[in-house]
């Protein structure tokens, strides 16, 4: 069953399943898995708002066009 589109927060938890970091395409896996039938190119945009945000930021990689993500470390929230 397909749900509605995922919050900051059920993307975060996608992020955080399997470590402390994921690449785009892993959280799209992981969030498909969970019913939020969403392509990469759409959870990328939200991730860089995100990053915009500071809730997450880019961590290097050594892939040349993947993009790894972290969760920034949350102090006034």
């Amino acid at each position: 069953m397909r749900k509605a589109d995922p919050t900051d927060d059920d993307i975060i938890r996608a992020m955080t399943t399997h470590g402390s970091r994921a690449m785009t395409y892993v959280i799209r896996n992981v969030l498909w898995t969970n019913g939020f039938r969403r392509e990469t190119p759409w959870i990328r945009r939200k991730l860089e708002r995100m990053e915009r945000e500071g809730r997450v930021r880019r961590v290097p990689t050594s892939y040349a066009v993947q993009i790894c993500w972290a969760v920034e470390k949350e102090t006034d929230r």
